[in-house]
């Protein structure tokens, strides 16, 4: 499931026994450069989503886990690594 970090610490609260994995950007220059290749905002738009995002990135201490997604291969396998070490414990 997909949500924002709001949605995330609501569902923590709900279920402690879930488990968050936060997907963060290598930096916040790869991130912009990276919405702005996308060319989906505007100017303003965009400088939301960073102003957002900075105030994500300070809150993914609060998830289980966290996965920098530089490489997106490497990513990919370190998720599936997390998600297989959590079924297996259940």
């Amino acid at each position: 499931m997909v949500i924002d970090v709001q949605g995330a610490i609501s569902v923590k609260k709900m279920m402690p026994e879930a488990v968050l994995i936060f997907i963060k950007p290598p930096s916040m220059e790869e991130l912009r450069k990276r919405l702005k290749e996308r060319k989906t905002e505007n100017e303003a738009e965009l400088e939301r989503r960073m102003k957002n995002a900075e105030a994500e990135m300070k809150l993914a201490k609060l998830y289980d886990f966290v996965v920098i997604n530089d490489d997106v291969n490497r990513a990919t396998d370190e998720l599936v690594g997390i998600i297989q070490s959590i079924r297996s414990k259940s």
